[in-house]
């Protein structure tokens, strides 16, 4: 069976047995903050499958003449490479020793490339970053590192994803007034810049940063997280990834993110605070290899500490035991080479790198999984320069001894995570600057171990915006207002105080106006003018009836103006209606006629908002006929009929009642049968 068949099988048999205990182990309360001391017993322990001892990679000899920083890692997916000083040579390895990848960058280039799951080692020439994993991916987050393997300065070359409703950058500011640019690095476009204060973040994710390499530079120190998901060690203010001062973030893509906080010293004091809302999250005492852990579903954060700490947001207990991640162990000097690590896993492997010879490691679960309280040595052994060892991992926490320089990847899946490595020879050494002072790596005072002209007691440069003594400030004497400018637009301007000879810091030129609909207030360095960005937008849906749309102040909303018909009050003309499929305003007639002929008219009485009807439209006596439409006048009465050749009776009286002539004929007829007779009734 090759290398990869066993690890493969290993992991797999590790990866079904660790399923398996998850689902039986009892949760817990996972929405609560849990503080575990070192050796307490984990909510998901178990008896863990033994790592195979693996082959040491062959590796080239190491030219440390040409190629002074040099890391071995574990990756998948791609290779990112980003140049900080011109002219870097670079060369790839695989496992096998096989140069697969070389080239030349220069400050702000970059390369991407495909690799096969496996172990690498890259030699540099000079300064450089490094990003492995699949940044390419939802399930991503990762913090920049500059050329000095540090996590917070002034330049930060990265990525960031196309896609994704959670894709973000987000810089954390330590100092007042601190101006920050991002630039995309293919055609030096403005991305946005801002200026906040100490414990503020600023966020970009617009259509425009997204799948880009992105340029970060800002006048005073930032830290940058690319963040699409969890995953990831939380840097200390020193850029080193352990301290006492932390700004961060922890969020998911689903699920829920775990903040942990782990001590390296007996007796640590640690305040973690809420920076959105200055509220207290925890305060209480951690000693050596405990920890403090709580479950978010989005949080920014600071953590202040007595001693080193230090601070990841990784899956653990809130997420699934398959959570897929990559990320790197934080050490207690924080160089993430070192000799001390304490860090938490799900189910996946933990990958151990060596980088001297006789490197004597042991891996130990500190949950207790053998008997509560009891600590695991899980594997013992020793590595060469350059050697790897695979640990099968569960849901626990884990210790890494060693006697020299190691690092520790811990991964499940190649899916998804990235991170920035740690370059070897950048980092180890205590004085990286020659100016006789250590770097914090070595617990030093030099505040910047990458510059012999800045440690304690240095001679401070007027007003050039860097902290040369290792004070916390940059000296400005002054006589008046222009022996402080400092040529930035966004951060104000500066004054002089005439009696102190010192400089101090603008107003922030671009104040918030408090106004929804005038958007927010953003500063553009490059135009040196204010603008009003993400200016609420209120667009026609298309309806008429609901009136022209509008931006409402009073309730921060885009709202309408209402129904374009209203009624005017008036009874008698109707009521007012709109109508959306002709968008106009119509009437409906109050009194409409009924069809009725015999009660008259219709007719509206506005006094009495009464609809009247004018009454019968036939004279006094007529018949009002409903089924003609008409009025019939009355009939006389006539009970008889004219006489016929029938009657006998000629004298009596007539048929009307008439008075009859002596023929027995009404008076008035005619009595005589000559038709054209003269009056006498002759011819």
């Amino acid at each position: 069976m090759s290398r990869k068949a066993a690890v493969i099988a290993v992991t797999l048999t590790v990866l079904a047995a660790c399923a398996a205990v998850f689902l039986a182990s009892p949760k817990g309360d996972l929405s609560a903050a849990d503080v575990f001391a070192n050796g307490a017993v984990g909510p998901h322990a178990m008896d863990p499958v033994r790592p195979v001892v693996l082959p040491a990679p062959t590796w080239p000899p190491r030219a440390a003449s040409a190629y002074p920083n040099t890391s071995y890692f574990y990756a998948f997916d791609k290779i990112y490479l980003f140049g900080y000083i011109d002219g870097t040579t670079w060369t790839l390895y695989n496992a096998g020793g096989t140069p697969i990848q070389s080239g030349t960058l220069n400050d702000g280039e970059h390369v991407e490339f495909n690799v096969l799951t496996g172990v690498y080692r890259l030699d540099a020439s000079d300064l450089i970053a490094v990003l492995v994993g699949n940044a390419d991916n939802n399930i991503v987050g990762y913090y920049a590192v500059n050329e000095h393997s540090l996590a917070v300065g002034n330049k930060f070359y990265s990525y960031q994803y196309a896609s994704g409703p959670n894709m973000k950058q987000i810089a954390f500011a330590y100092q007042n007034g601190t101006t920050i640019q991002a630039f995309n690095m293919a055609n030096g476009a403005s991305l946005g810049t801002t200026t906040i204060n100490a414990n503020e973040h600023w966020v970009l994710n617009t259509v425009a940063s997204r799948n880009k390499y992105i340029k970060t530079i800002a006048s005073k120190p930032i830290s940058v997280l690319n963040f699409s998901d969890i995953g990831y060690a939380v840097p200390a203010s020193t850029g080193l990834f352990s301290g006492t001062f932390f700004l961060g973030y922890a969020g998911t893509t689903s699920g829920n993110a775990d903040v942990i906080v782990t001590s390296f010293a007996d007796g640590t004091t640690v305040t973690v605070t809420n920076t959105a809302t200055n509220a207290v999250v925890f305060t209480g005492t951690i000693d050596r290899g405990g920890m403090w852990r709580q479950t978010v579903n989005e949080l920014y954060f600071k953590v202040e500490s007595s001693a080193n700490v230090s601070v990841n947001v990784v899956p653990y207990i809130g997420a699934a035991p398959d959570y897929h991640y990559m990320t790197i162990a934080s050490d207690q000097v924080g160089t993430r080479i070192g000799i001390d690590f304490y860090f938490t896993t799900v189910n996946g492997q933990i990958d151990v790198f060596a980088y001297e010879d006789a490197t004597n490691i042991t891996v130990t679960d500190t949950r207790g999984t053998v008997s509560p309280g009891d600590d695991l040595v899980v594997w013992s052994g020793t590595l060469d320069q350059g050697g790897h060892q695979v640990v099968p991992s569960y849901v626990t926490q884990w210790r890494v001894e060693a006697d020299k320089g190691v690092s520790v990847f811990m991964s499940y899946g190649t899916l998804a995570g990235s991170e920035f490595i740690p370059l070897y020879g950048i980092i180890l050494e205590c004085d990286n600057d020659g100016d006789g002072h250590d770097g914090p790596q070595c617990d030093g005072d030099d505040c910047n171990d990458w510059d012999a002209t800045i440690y304690p007691g240095a001679e401070e440069i007027n007003c050039d915006r860097i902290d040369q003594d290792c004070d916390g400030e940059d000296q400005c004497l002054c006589e008046g207002p222009e022996d402080c400018d400092d040529g930035i637009f966004c951060n104000g301007a500066e004054v002089c105080d005439t009696q102190t000879g010192l400089c101090g810091p603008g107003e922030f030129p671009c104040p918030d106006d408090g106004l929804f609909c005038t958007g927010r207030e953003q500063c553009n360095e490059t135009t040196d003018t204010c603008e009003q960005k993400q200016v609420p937008n209120c667009p026609d849906d298309g309806a008429y009836c609901n009136g022209d749309e509008l931006c409402d102040e009073t309730l921060d909303m885009c709202g309408h103006t209402g129904n374009p018909c209203p009624d005017d009050g008036v009874f008698c003309n109707g009521y007012e209606e709109c109508n959306e499929l002709t968008d106009a305003c119509e009437t409906n007639v109050v009194c409409q006629d009924d069809g009725a002929f015999c009660n008259g008219e219709e007719s509206c009485e506005e006094e009495t908002q009464q609809c009247l009807h004018a009454g019968n439209p036939c004279p006094d006596g007529a018949v009002c006929l409903e089924s003609t439409d008409s009025c019939e006048e009355p009939q006389e009465d006539d009970d008889t009929e004219p006489p016929t050749d029938d009657d006998t009776d000629l004298t009596g009286p007539t048929p009307s009642g008439e008075k009859e002539d002596e023929a027995g004929w009404p008076e008035g007829q005619v009595t005589g049968g000559c038709c054209g007779c003269g009056d006498n009734g002759s011819d």
